[in-house]
């Protein structure tokens, strides 16, 4: 439920750039088959909801949403044109889901698991720039943040993780 109210909020803020990407163009806001009023309603409900929820649970649960909305709404509307700190930032939501599950079911995290989720994590969200950066050049579409990347440094990053990420299994 956090995770869909997030990517509703970020739909709704993203739509006019959406409408004209050749993918996200088909998502039900920005193809206006879902409007902006029903759409921030829901997404208001589904936080709402979501944070009553984790507050029944547990109360480091509902901090990890809460601090999960906090930094989600502040990586919609600016963080995420901030180069390699957008990405980080992604990282970092894979890892809440991750430290939220252990929370909620009592497990404890290995420093292993930890680490290689972080480094898959940032292979794939350098891996998706990457992509998005090709879409730049290619078909004029993407992101426009994403141009503040540079090929070199994406092909470094990608090429220097891959072997650190298969290492990293006994």
């Amino acid at each position: 439920m956090a995770s869909s109210a997030a990517y509703i909020f970020n739909d709704i803020l993203d739509r006019h750039a959406d409408v004209n990407h050749r993918k996200k163009c088909t998502r039900p806001i920005a193809a206006g088959t879902l409007d902006i009023r029903t759409a921030s309603i829901l997404c208001v409900l589904l936080i709402v909801f979501s944070l009553y929820l984790a507050y029944l649970l547990n109360t480091a649960f509902f901090l990890l949403i809460f601090g999960y909305f906090l930094l989600n709404g502040a990586y919609s509307l600016f963080l995420k044109k901030i180069p390699v700190l957008d990405v980080c930032i992604l990282v970092s939501f894979f890892l809440s889901r991750l430290f939220a599950g252990s929370v909620v079911t009592g497990i404890i995290l290995s420093t292993w698991l930890i680490f290689v989720a972080s480094l898959v994590a940032l292979f794939l969200g350098f891996c998706k720039r990457r992509q998005d950066l090709l879409l730049c050049f290619t078909e004029e579409q993407g992101e426009p943040y994403v141009r503040k990347y540079s090929p070199g440094f994406l092909n470094g990053v990608i090429f220097a993780i891959a072997p650190v990420i298969m290492g990293s299994y006994p």
